[in-house]
C-alpha cells in the first residue's frame, strides 16, 4: 500500500476518550439530515467489556471511541444512545453476536439495543 492511503487512513481517524468530544460527536451523527447508516464494530464484547466502540460515518470519518478507558462514554458520551437509536441504521458484522452469546448489547431489527448486565 502507498503511504499516501494510510496517511489519508490516520488523517480520517480521530480516537475519543473525553465525554465532550464524544458528546459532540454522537450529536452530529444523530442530528444528521438526511440520517446517514453508520459502520459500527465493537472489540472485547466476547470479554463482557466493551473496550473499543468504532465507527466509520459516511463522510468517511472514522472515530475510536475508548469505552475500555472511560466506560462513561457509554451513557454521558451518548454512545448507548447512538446504538438504540433506530433511526440510524447501523451496519454490523453480526457473526461476533453469534459467537459471543453477550448480553451487553442484542440485535433488534433495525438497530441495537441495550441490555445492562
Amino acid at each position: 500500500m502507498s503511504g499516501n492511503y494510510e496517511e489519508d487512513i490516520f488523517r480520517r481517524t480521530s480516537i475519543i476518550s473525553q465525554i465532550d468530544d464524544c458528546a459532540r460527536i454522537v450529536e452530529k451523527i444523530r442530528g444528521a439530515k438526511p440520517v446517514r447508516p453508520v459502520a459500527v464494530d465493537l472489540e472485547g464484547i466476547h470479554l463482557k467489556n466493551i473496550s473499543l466502540v468504532q465507527i466509520k460515518t459516511h463522510d468517511d470519518r472514522i472515530y475510536l471511541f475508548r469505552t475500555g478507558l472511560n466506560p462513561e462514554l457509554f451513557t454521558k458520551g451518548g454512545i448507548k444512545d447512538l446504538l438504540e437509536d433506530h433511526a440510524v441504521i447501523k451496519v454490523k458484522n453480526l457473526q461476533e453476536f453469534v459467537k459471543s452469546k453477550s448480553s451487553l448489547i442484542m440485535y433488534v431489527s433495525t438497530g441495537y439495543a441495550w441490555c445492562p448486565v
